[in-house]
């Protein structure tokens, strides 16, 4: 247990910097400003603003809490036994990693140590008595890409992850840029239908919709192309390709969404359908110019599995919560509003009330 004085026992983590005057009641108050406005944790905004640093924090919220915080050591060195009771979508979803097991407790390093709903979700996904500790987000967030599965790879001419084994350098030639000027259309395509290209491409889809993303970004930088997913709402980093194959790999997405790739100054929006591990998926395509080339952003989109999947009684609402919702949906007028970010899932309360309120007696009709 921590031996923290009594007198920083659960007082507000400003309010212990503020008497031990690390932080002024000027810094404070900013600092809470911009936690009304972005709904972020204090620590955290503490930590961006550069008035404290991640050792800091582990120290009063140790403290606060009255147990000893999980250092970036300990989870640098974590049991893989322990590690995986913890499933990586729960991991992911909540920003957790199973650090310690004793008997029926299982001790969970957290950022976000309030957070009922990651508890009460742990302890029904494990069977065990879940104990929060509180440990630094970055280090935690690490330590989930190192178990469950490195998530950045590099893509290079000399190698490519086991899923494509090509050589990227093979029938690649230089490809110019948006600002270097005109491109040949011709070997443009000849370029985007290349093996290694289609292989990247297909790695891209195969791997987004194995990992449960809901959308792509493939984004060019003056020295490389980034690509990133985003799972449960939060973009993780996918691959890295070379500056010179950009414009192969944009063009290879563009032929199969059926838009124009001689067509690079101004926004397009395409699809296609594809089956990919036996799941039937479509993908909404757009395109937008930048200073280093196109950027584009595929939407991924389950056909079957919403139907197949999800009823309403699993969506993960409250009681009271999926009373009122079906309430509103069993109404022959008025309107239900479903809102949310990226990734949150609406399409698929959309599509699981569809089915719930589907009847031989009704006409539906849907606008999308």
């Amino acid at each position: 247990m921590s031996t923290a004085p009594d007198r920083w026992a659960w007082s507000p983590l400003g309010q212990m910097l503020v008497n031990d005057k690390i932080l002024s009641t000027e810094q404070l108050n900013q600092a809470l400003e911009r936690q009304r406005k972005t709904r972020e944790r204090l620590g955290q905004i503490l930590i961006d603003m550069k008035l404290i640093d991640e050792d800091i924090l582990l120290k009063y919220l140790g403290a606060q809490f009255r147990k000893d915080p999980i250092t970036r050591q300990d989870l640098a060195a974590l049991d893989p036994d322990v590690v995986k009771l913890v499933s990586e979508e729960v991991a992911r979803q909540y920003g957790v990693i199973a650090a310690e097991r004793s008997g029926r407790r299982l001790i969970v390093a957290t950022a976000d140590p309030l957070n009922v709903m990651a508890m009460d979700d742990l302890r029904r996904a494990t069977g065990l008595e879940v104990d929060f500790r509180i440990g630094p987000a970055s280090a935690i967030q690490e330590a989930i890409e190192k178990t469950y599965r490195k998530v950045t790879q590099v893509v290079t001419s000399e190698g490519l992850d086991d899923a494509l084994k090509v050589d990227l350098g093979l029938n690649i030639g230089p490809v110019t840029s948006v600002a270097e000027g005109v491109v040949d259309i011709k070997q443009l395509q000849t370029q985007a239908d290349d093996p290694p290209v289609v292989r990247v491409v297909n790695y891209l889809l195969g791997r987004a919709a194995l990992d449960g993303a809901s959308d792509i970004h493939v984004e060019p930088h003056d020295d490389r192309t980034r690509v990133r997913y985003r799972i449960d709402g939060l973009l993780f980093d996918l691959l890295e390709i070379p500056r010179q194959l950009h414009l192969a790999v944009v063009s290879r997405i563009k032929i199969i969404s059926r838009l124009d790739i001689a067509e690079r100054r101004l926004p397009q929006d395409g699809s296609f359908s594809s089956r990919i591990h036996g799941q039937e998926f479509d993908f909404r395509v757009s395109t937008l110019p930048t200073l280093y080339g196109e950027k584009v952003v595929l939407r991924l989109l389950e056909k079957a599995a919403v139907v197949e999947r999800y009823s309403i009684e699993n969506l993960g609402f409250e009681p009271e919560q999926l009373e009122l919702f079906l309430k509103g949906v069993r109404r022959p007028w008025g309107m239900v509003l479903i809102t949310g970010p990226t990734g949150s899932g609406k399409s698929t309360t959309l599509h699981t009330a569809l089915k719930f309120i589907k009847s031989p007696r009704k006409n539906i009709v849907t606008v999308e």
